[in-house]
């Protein structure tokens, strides 16, 4: 009995040692600390320039033509093939020309009769010119010499035009290029029997391009002859070209808007005739009753919003951002419009005001009604 006791003393000494050691068995645990984020923020006050419009367009080139024979044959010769490069003056094609130089053969036969009469009757009016003075020759003799000669000199005259004609003629049976360029389309085939005018070829110009848009009758006043432009291409990636306003149609299109074109400051290995593209225009005064402001693309809550396939660039579509409120140092979600992406910034076309701060850095960690403090370069960016 005296035993147990004793050891159920130890037990107990040696219980006590133990809490002592660790503290105390009924000791609380310390609170963890509570951290509180940091932000950085942006303050809003930076103007957009002007707002930026897209526009969907075609390239084409800046010189084109569709060629055809100016005389109608059967087709001889075909000399070029579609997306055949060709140099101006080129020979494209010829037509059958015998029955051309059989006309004009003719008529150069023609022409040397006519002349020899008219030689004739100038020799017998001069005669009877000579006549009438000296030899008293009667003035109607002369008369009539002289309408013989006036109506011999008409027939020439007709027949050299007509001459001038045929050989023109001829020459047409040769159909070439009018400037340096590609050969974009071809419907002739030897043997093929063609009108005058009868389109054959469609030949491209290498001078360059420019693109075709059609502007909303809302927004042509806003374009001007010269304005540069920036144009991109759908299907080109990293290809951004600089333009500029080369023509302005006076009058409406299809869908209330006026034709544009837009030349091309230089080309690039991909750009072809017919592919799409996007023109960028810097409209001073689109929104004229509505203030735009440039924010970092950093401070949307979803950056997917602004690059999403579904969204016309530069179209208004709705956003959420974070305003961070200096009184209660807390962020609240806001709904924003936006507009273009700019590089890193994107417009912002209501929502916003100047003098609010957003919240810049760190959204992905942010939840609505959060308290939070500004970060600064002399600050943990992590503890409060």
């Amino acid at each position: 009995m005296f035993l147990t006791r004793l050891n159920l003393g130890v037990c107990a000494a040696w219980l006590c040692v133990l809490c002592l050691t660790m503290g105390g068995c009924s000791s609380e645990p310390e609170p963890t600390e509570i951290l509180t984020p940091s932000v950085k923020v942006h303050v809003v006050g930076d103007q957009a320039l002007g707002q930026q419009r897209v526009f969907s367009g075609q390239v084409e080139p800046i010189s084109s033509s569709v060629l055809s024979f100016a005389v109608s044959g059967t087709v001889e010769k075909v000399l070029v093939e579609v997306g055949a490069k060709v140099e101006e003056g080129q020979i494209l094609a010829q037509l059958d020309a015998k029955d051309y130089e059989i006309a004009t053969s003719d008529l150069r036969n023609q022409v040397t009769v006519a002349s020899s009469t008219v030689r004739e009757r100038q020799l017998n009016y001069d005669r009877l010119e000579e006549l009438r003075v000296t030899a008293g020759i009667a003035q109607s003799d002369v008369d009539k010499a002289e309408a013989e000669l006036n109506s011999a000199k008409g027939t020439l005259e007709s027949a050299r035009n007509n001459l001038k004609r045929a050989e023109r003629d001829l020459e047409r049976t040769t159909l070439t290029a009018p400037f340096s360029g590609v050969i974009a389309e071809r419907s002739i085939e030897p043997f093929q029997e063609v009108a005058a005018s009868q389109e054959l070829f469609v030949i491209q110009g290498e001078t360059g391009f420019q693109v075709s848009v059609l502007v909303p009758e809302s927004l042509i006043h806003e374009v001007e002859f010269g304005q540069g432009v920036t144009v991109t291409f759908p299907n080109l990636d990293d290809v951004e070209i600089a333009g500029s306003v080369s023509e302005i149609a006076s009058q409406l299109e299809s869908g209330n808007a006026f034709p544009v074109k837009v030349t091309l400051a230089e080309s690039d290995p991909g750009i072809r005739a017919g592919i799409s593209s996007s023109v960028v225009f810097d409209l001073g005064s689109v929104r004229t009753q509505q203030v735009t402001y440039i924010v970092p693309l950093s401070a949307l809550i979803l950056q997917e919003q602004l690059v999403s396939p579904e969204r016309t660039p530069g179209e208004p579509a709705p956003a959420r951002v974070y305003r961070f409120n200096p009184e209660s140092s807390t962020v609240q979600e806001i709904e924003i419009m936006i507009g273009r992406l700019r590089n890193n910034e994107f417009e912002v076309f209501d929502g916003l005001e100047r003098g609010d701060q957003i919240v810049s850095t760190g959204v992905s960690f942010l939840s609505d009604g959060m308290q939070v403090r500004v970060w600064n370069s002399g600050q943990d960016s992590t503890r409060g």
